[in-house]
């Protein structure tokens, strides 16, 4: 617990740091005036891909320079995490990254070929991306506290994209603030997982919003809250988690870019400013709101304070419950 805790002071000390590094460079004045690629670390057609080749090309626009998405998969985020920490630090090469590369990974695994802290800069929320509880149209639960306690006296399994996602985790949080015993059951993607929902084979599943509005839409599946302050628009009928009785779980889950560390403070503050103007656009809000997501935007230290926050949340789940990957 000391050593836990000793931990979390030093990555609290780094995320302070970051914050104002490289105050002293300056940024080039034609800054960008070549190609920008943005980095995903997931495989073409997801959510964070679909998210990427909607603000591409408007930033491609702005700075009348290509901007293009290059798809990095593996390892949960890993891979492409790795790949942009040894770009150079110019602002022309752009991670998307997740809860799960950059707040839960250096909890799971200590053999990383990156630090989410020391190797990177947080630039800006891309869009916040809410996470559902679905469960089948045939199931015998129709509300979160039907299912939460039926859950306090039996085990009720539940799907995620595997050992260490954010789904994964939040399920266990559930577990710790309420006293459930919902039991993880591991896929490899939530494609699978949805498709044992679907068929009866597993009972729960949370859920990513993006991928899991259409099913909820079509009746295909029953949603029976979702995270937030506040109801989502593309599935107003789905309480949050507080209104169904759940104030103590909140859950913060997101898109956000990174570039590596060393980048001057300007460039990150540049593309910062333009990102959050295409997002937050009424056009492009709109947009992403099809879709269940919400626009992101702020500044590099609005997002720091973000991702240190969900860091230190992620990180007592996994102490708690134990949580290792094997």
């Amino acid at each position: 617990m000391v050593a836990a805790r000793l931990r979390s002071a030093v990555v609290a000390l780094v995320f302070a740091l970051m914050v104002g590094h490289a105050g002293a460079q300056a940024a080039p004045p034609d800054f960008p005036s070549r190609t920008v690629r943005l980095i995903v670390p997931f495989a073409p057609g997801g959510g964070v891909d679909i998210v990427a080749r909607l603000v591409a090309p408007k930033l491609g626009e702005m700075w009348n320079v290509p901007v293009i998405v290059e798809n990095k998969a593996g390892a949960l985020g890993a891979v492409a995490s790795e790949y942009v920490a040894h770009q150079p630090a110019d602002g022309y090469t752009v991670l998307i990254g997740v809860v799960g590369s950059h707040a839960i990974a250096q909890y799971l695994n200590p053999h990383l070929a990156y630090d989410p802290v020391r190797d990177f800069a947080g630039v800006t929320v891309l869009t916040y991306s809410p996470l559902i509880c679905l469960v089948a149209p045939t199931s015998p639960f129709h509300t979160m506290k039907e299912l939460v306690d039926y859950a306090k006296t039996k085990p009720v399994p539940f799907g995620s994209p595997g050992t260490g996602s954010q789904q994964h985790l939040i399920g266990e949080m559930f577990n710790l603030l309420y006293g459930t015993h919902f039991q993880h059951v591991a896929y490899r993607g939530v494609a699978p997982a949805m498709q044992d929902l679907l068929g009866g084979h597993i009972p729960m599943v949370i859920g990513e919003m993006g991928s899991s509005k259409p099913l909820v839409t079509s009746g295909q599946l029953r949603a029976l809250a979702v995270t937030g302050t506040a109801r989502n628009p593309s599935v107003p009928d789905v309480p949050t988690f507080t209104e169904a009785g759940y104030p103590s779980f909140e859950v913060n889950s997101w898109f956000g870019l990174f570039v590596p560390i060393a980048t001057p403070k300007p460039i990150i503050d540049t593309i910062a400013a333009d990102v959050t103007k295409i997002v937050r656009s009424p056009q492009m809000s709109a947009r992403l709101a099809q879709d269940g997501w919400q626009a992101g935007g702020g500044t590099p230290e609005e997002f720091t304070k973000l991702w240190r926050q969900t860091a230190k949340q992620m990180s007592r789940v996994i102490e708690e419950r134990h949580i290792t990957i094997q």
